[in-house]
C-alpha cells in the first residue's frame, strides 16, 4: 500500500501537467512541425508535448511547414479534454499575391488535356521491398479527378488576386467551344496539356504495397500551360514546367497525387512575372470606356447633314439604309447608326456591355473593329468609333419632337446578323417615363437584335434610338426608344 501511494505521489504531477499525444499527417508528406516554434518532428509523426509548455504565452501553437506551401497554423489556448488526436494537415501551394487593377482583364480556365500519353502507356512503377517491381500504366478514367483539380486552380487564381470567371465548356480540344454567357466576359482563357507523368510508388512498412500498409508515392507531371488572347485572337504565352507531389497512403492508388502534382504547377505559373505582366498591361477593354456619368470627357462635336426631303418611303430607306450598321460583339449582336462620316456610331449601351471584341459591319458587307468612346449606361446609349473616314451617315431631326399617330421606321438587325438592314415600320403610340428618363413608345415590331437602331422620320432623320420592347403574352408590336436629343445630351454630343 505505502508503495503505491508513493507511485501515486510521483506520478500525480507528471499527468496533471496533462501530456498530449497528436498524431500529424500532411500533404505534401514530410513536413517539418513546430510546437511553440521549436522544431519537433518531420511528417507523419507523433508529437508528445506537455501542457506546461503553453505556461508561458497561455497557449500551444502548432505549426506545418515546408518549401513551396503556405505554413499551416493551428492554436490551443485551453487544456484539451481529449490527450489523443490525430491532425490531417493539407497543405496549399505558395502564390505570390497580386493587387491588380479594378480595370483589369478577367481570365477563365479552359479544360485540362492529356497530350503524347497513349491507353495503358507505361509511367511508371511499384516497388517492394524485396526487389519486386510492377508497372503503372496510363488510364483515361485519371481524367475523372481533373474537375477538382481546375477548381483548385480557380481558388489558387483567386488567391493570388487574378480576376477569374468561371466558365463550362464541353469540348476536346483547348479554346474550342462556345463559353455559356456570363455576366462578365473573360479576356484571357487559360488551358493545360499534361505532356509527361511519372509516378513513383514504394512500400515503406511491411515489404508489400497492398491496402492498408503505407505506402510513399512520389508523382510528378510535365506540363505546358497556355494562354489565349481573345482580343488579338492567338495564344500570347506559352509556360512549360513540372508539378510534383510527395505523400504517403494506404491504398493502392495515386490518382490523388496526380490533382495535387497539377496545383503544385499551377502555383508555379502563378508566380511567373511573364503570366503577372500580361494581365496586369492588357486590361479589360472597359479601361478604354468614358462614363458619361462622370462628365470627365470633353463635348464630341458631329458634322450636320443637310435636310433632305425623299418622294416616297422606299426612296428614303435606300437612301439612309447606308448609314444604319450591325454591332457584333463576342455575346452578340445588335444594331447602330453612323452619326459623323468619321465614323462615330451611336448604339445601346446592352450592346457592347461587358464585350471585348466590338465590331461594326457595314451594309456593303464591309466589317471594321470599333472602339467604344463614352457610354451612359442610366440611360443605355453608347457612342463607338471606326477607322476610316467619309462614312455615309445620318443626323438628328431639327426638331425632334414626336406626336401621336406620326409614322417611323427603324432599320436594323432584328433577329441574325445576316438579317442586317431590316426595315420596320409603324407609329409613334404614345411617350412614358421610367426612371426619370422619357421614352418614345412605338406601335413596331421590333426584335432585341433592333437595339441601339434608329428610329426615322419621313426625312431619314433620327427622332430616337431603338432600345426595348414589351415581352408578355398577348401583348405585340410596343417597342421604346430613348429621344436622340437626351441620348446626344448624356454622351455630351453637340454639333460643328
Amino acid at each position: 500500500m505505502k508503495k503505491y501511494i508513493i507511485l501515486s505521489c510521483v506520478l500525480f504531477p507528471f499527468l496533471s501537467q496533462g501530456q498530449l499525444r497528436y498524431t500529424f499527417y500532411s500533404e505534401p508528406d514530410s513536413a517539418t512541425l513546430y510546437i511553440n516554434d521549436v522544431e519537433e518532428c518531420v511528417t507523419p509523426c507523433v508529437a508528445r508535448v506537455f501542457w506546461r509548455k503553453a505556461k508561458e504565452t497561455g497557449r500551444l501553437v502548432f505549426s506545418v511547414k515546408t518549401d513551396g506551401y503556405k505554413t499551416w497554423r493551428d492554436t490551443l489556448t485551453e487544456k484539451p479534454k481529449k490527450f489523443d488526436a490525430s491532425y490531417k494537415v493539407r497543405l496549399w501551394p505558395e502564390v505570390t499575391e497580386y493587387d491588380f487593377d479594378s480595370l483589369v482583364a478577367p481570365l477563365s480556365f479552359d479544360k485540362i488535356i492529356v497530350k503524347g500519353i497513349d491507353e495503358n502507356q507505361e509511367i511508371g512503377s511499384i516497388s517492394e521491398l524485396k526487389d519486386f517491381k510492377e508497372d503503372i500504366r496510363w488510364h483515361a478514367y485519371y481524367e475523372n479527378d481533373f474537375s477538382e483539380a481546375i477548381s483548385d486552380v480557380y481558388l489558387m487564381a483567386d488567391k493570388a488576386g487574378f480576376p477569374t470567371v468561371r466558365s463550362e465548356v464541353d469540348n476536346e480540344s483547348l479554346f474550342e467551344g462556345e463559353i455559356k454567357k456570363l455576366p462578365r466576359r473573360p479576356r484571357f482563357k487559360i488551358g493545360l496539356e499534361i505532356t509527361d507523368v511519372n509516378v513513383q510508388m514504394q512500400a515503406t512498412k511491411y515489404g508489400k504495397v497492398t491496402r492498408g500498409n503505407e505506402v510513399g508515392v512520389r508523382t510528378e507531371v510535365e506540363t505546358t500551360w497556355k494562354v489565349y488572347d481573345k482580343v488579338e485572337n492567338k495564344i500570347v504565352l506559352e509556360y512549360e514546367n513540372k508539378g510534383h507531389f510527395l505523400n504517403r497512403n494506404y491504398r493502392r492508388t495515386y490518382d490523388f497525387s496526380l490533382v495535387h502534382s497539377i496545383k503544385k504547377s499551377a502555383a508555379d505559373f502563378f508566380n511567373n512575372s511573364k503570366f503577372h505582366e500580361l494581365v496586369a498591361a492588357s486590361k479589360s477593354e472597359t479601361d478604354r470606356f468614358i462614363s458619361a456619368g462622370s462628365r470627365s470627357h470633353d463635348v464630341l462635336l458631329v458634322r450636320k447633314k443637310a435636310k433632305q426631303s425623299y418622294g416616297s418611303l422606299s426612296s428614303m430607306v435606300q437612301n439612309t439604309s447606308g448609314a444604319c450598321v450591325t454591332i457584333e460583339t463576342d455575346r452578340g449582336h445588335g444594331s447602330g447608326v453612323v452619326i459623323d462620316p468619321s465614323g462615330l456610331i451611336l448604339s445601346c449601351y446592352h450592346v457592347i456591355e461587358n464585350a471585348l471584341l466590338v465590331d461594326v459591319k457595314f451594309s456593303n458587307g464591309l466589317t471594321l473593329g470599333a472602339d467604344i468612346l463614352v457610354y451612359d449606361d442610366s440611360a443605355d446609349v453608347a457612342l463607338l468609333k471606326v477607322q476610316g473616314k467619309e462614312f455615309a451617315y445620318l443626323s438628328p431631326a431639327d426638331n425632334a419632337s414626336t406626336s401621336l399617330g406620326m409614322e417611323v421606321i427603324t432599320i436594323g438587325t432584328p433577329s441574325s446578323s445576316d438579317l442586317g438592314q431590316s426595315v420596320a415600320r409603324g407609329i409613334v403610340s404614345g411617350r412614358r417615363m421610367n426612371e426619370s428618363l422619357e421614352y418614345i413608345q412605338m406601335d413596331m415590331a421590333v426584335s432585341p437584335g433592333n437595339s441601339g437602331g434608329p428610329l426615322l422620320n419621313e426625312n431619314g432623320e433620327i427622332l430616337g434610338i431603338v432600345q426595348s420592347k414589351i415581352v408578355d403574352d398577348g401583348v405585340e408590336g410596343i417597342g421604346f426608344a430613348i429621344p436622340i436629343t437626351t441620348a446626344m445630351d448624356r454622351l455630351k454630343l453637340s454639333f460643328e
